[in-house]
């Protein structure tokens, strides 16, 4: 018998493993916010978003077409259209009830109130709105509940419109007024060409003005009666470019305005120091003292006593503060742009 010679054993095979198949992605819808109003979930058949730009055109004679400038977004507007019918299940993270009567009466009490609210846009997420209309009619053919057609139109979130806080000074906008009538003298020739223009610029009157402004009262140290030269200036030229009727030049009459309201705002919030008239000192008789003069400083910001007390340079309590300011007496926080009276 021959011999028989054994090979290398072989290797078992190896079977990869089969990859597990992907999740599948949740389907676009599910992953869209629940739309709600007040806190308040409702479903939607349609909703409709509008935006816009408010545009201005400048047209001239003999050119076609026009200069068009954007003057900023309009407010967002939203159309929707709710089906309150009972027997609608609610989709992924959508929270109702009974549809109708409840859920209905309750949209209806919300939009009743005028004041702003929150709306849950699908997409946009939360928007500040304020409520326009609530639209519905019972349908003899439903039982289950009715159809309600609703608006609303975007608003600001704080109830001065702007946020305060980021607001520019006076002194800002008066010397950002005065650049823009400077560099707007060409144009403003060939519209009125006897337009009541200053020799002087419109910067150098505006900086006789501002003067040096300082980190104690923010705004500025008023020079004698040079507000109200300016603002003489700023009306004859008012006068002038109104007296021409020509649509060109609102936004000269738009910065004029601009430049006249931020010299009042400075006028009144630096106004010149003077003697305060008293019986007796701030040492409890609650007189202000004779013969001492005062100032007055701007909030920058929102304040407390206490730290508008140790803004100030000069050595003032807070029993003289209080005395001069009785609105620190019934707030715990100022809040910003107030006038606040101290001893210089």
């Amino acid at each position: 018998m021959g011999k028989f010679t054994l090979g290398p054993k072989p290797e078992p095979k190896v079977t990869p493993p089969r990859p597990r198949p992907p999740k599948p992605e949740p389907a676009l819808f599910e992953q869209l916010l629940p739309c709600t109003w007040r806190g308040i979930h409702f479903p939607t058949s349609t909703i409709k978003v509008s935006l816009s730009q408010d545009v201005t055109e400048h047209k001239y004679w003999g050119k076609d077409g026009a200069d068009v400038e954007s003057t900023g977004r309009a407010p967002l507007e939203i159309d929707a259209v709710l089906p309150l019918y009972n027997g609608i299940a609610p989709g992924k993270g959508e929270k109702w009830g009974v549809l109708y009567p409840t859920t209905f009466r309750q949209l209806l009490d919300a939009f009743s109130d005028k004041s702003k609210g929150v709306l849950q846009h699908p997409e946009l997420g939360e928007i500040t709105c304020k409520p326009v209309s609530f639209d519905f009619a019972h349908d003899a053919q439903r039982r289950d509940g009715v159809e309600v057609t609703v608006k609303w139109v975007e608003t600001f979130e704080n109830d001065e419109g702007f946020n305060t806080a980021a607001k520019d000074s006076p002194i800002n906008v008066a010397d950002l007024a005065a650049l823009n009538l400077d560099s707007s003298r060409a144009d403003l020739k060939l519209l009125v060409p006897d337009a009541a223009l200053p020799e002087e610029d419109f910067v150098s009157l505006m900086n006789k003005v501002t003067g040096f402004v300082d980190s104690v009262t923010t705004f500025a140290q008023v020079i004698g009666n040079k507000p109200n030269q300016v603002l003489y200036r700023l009306e004859q030229l008012q006068n002038s470019v109104e007296r021409a009727k020509n649509a060109l030049t609102w936004p000269i009459i738009d910065t004029i305005e601009r430049a006249k309201d931020a010299l009042h705002d400075i006028k009144e919030a630096t106004s010149t120091t003077h003697t305060l008239v008293g019986t007796g000192p701030v040492d409890g008789s609650g007189s202000p003292a004779v013969g001492r003069k005062i100032a007055r400083f701007l909030t920058p910001n929102n304040m407390t006593a206490s730290s508008i007390q140790a803004s100030l340079p000069n050595a003032n309590t807070l029993d003289e503060l209080m005395q001069l300011n009785p609105v620190l007496v019934s707030k715990t926080e100022i809040g910003v742009g107030i006038v606040i009276r101290y001893y210089a």
